[in-house]
């Protein structure tokens, strides 16, 4: 989508899915993300992000909230600030699946 790869996008619900791993913990990749997001918000999506270990614990939480997503145009919930900061490991905090149902 212009110069962007996303994971998945429903182009009917105007809705983009992305599975994110540790890599995108870092400030640099953070700061990439959100001026992403924001492009593709600008198109009309909605962007959702997922961590990859959330999918696996969580699947049907996660399928909720992306069904939610493509059936409604109404938020789901206000994005929560992402916290950086600390060693190599340190991973930003995101609405769970649980959090946005």
């Amino acid at each position: 989508m212009g110069r962007y790869i996303v994971d998945f996008v429903c182009d009917e619900a105007k809705v983009i899915v992305e599975l994110d791993g540790v890599e995108h913990g870092s400030p640099i990749q953070q700061d990439h993300d959100r001026v992403r997001d924001a492009w593709l918000e600008t198109r009309g999506y909605r962007v959702l992000r997922f961590w990859n270990d959330e999918v696996e614990k969580n699947l049907l939480g996660v399928l909720a909230v992306i069904e939610q997503a493509a059936t409604s145009r109404r938020p789901l919930s206000p994005a929560l600030p992402r916290k950086g900061g600390g060693g190599p490991t340190a991973r930003p905090t995101r609405p769970s699946s649980q959090d946005l149902l």
